[in-house]
């Protein structure tokens, strides 16, 4: 099935080789550039790119990836120190979607979200940990 992107308002624009289109209000989820060239992915992107979160101060780095997913976005966590999450997966609109779920994470640590229930669309995976000290949104699209 071809990827569709509703929104109030947004652009699309060609040249020989290339095609640019943006949506207001679209999440930036990563950061390319080169000397001619600055590239921000977010949920209109066509193929897999992994999201990473790092924060030195608190000792921790997470991946999460596939984006797009089809049954399951799949968290790598590594932490210098021992974290207490809860994760939840929330839609668009701030509704959460499953049940929160809580991981102990020490070391490396890999863990799966499963999203194979839920329809087509765009989402969130809030992470917190019990100090408040760690809060992150990841975003990602759920295809069929």
């Amino acid at each position: 099935a071809e990827r569709q992107v509703i929104g109030s308002a947004g652009n699309f624009t060609s040249a020989t080789g290339l095609q640019v289109s943006n949506t207001v209000g679209e999440t930036i989820t990563t950061t390319g550039s080169s000397t001619s060239l600055i590239l921000t992915q977010g949920f209109q992107q066509p193929n897999t790119s992994p999201l990473a979160i790092e924060d030195v101060k608190l000792g921790y780095v997470i991946k999460a990836y596939p984006n797009p997913a089809h049954n399951a976005v799949t968290l790598d966590f590594t932490t210098q120190k021992s974290l207490l999450l809860q994760i939840s997966l929330f839609d668009i609109y701030g509704k959460q979607i499953q049940p929160t779920e809580q991981l102990n994470i020490n070391g490396n640590i890999v863990h799966t979200v499963n999203v194979s229930a839920i329809p087509s669309g765009n989402y969130f995976i809030h992470l917190t940990n019990t100090d408040g000290k760690l809060n992150k949104n990841i975003p990602f699209q759920k295809i069929d």
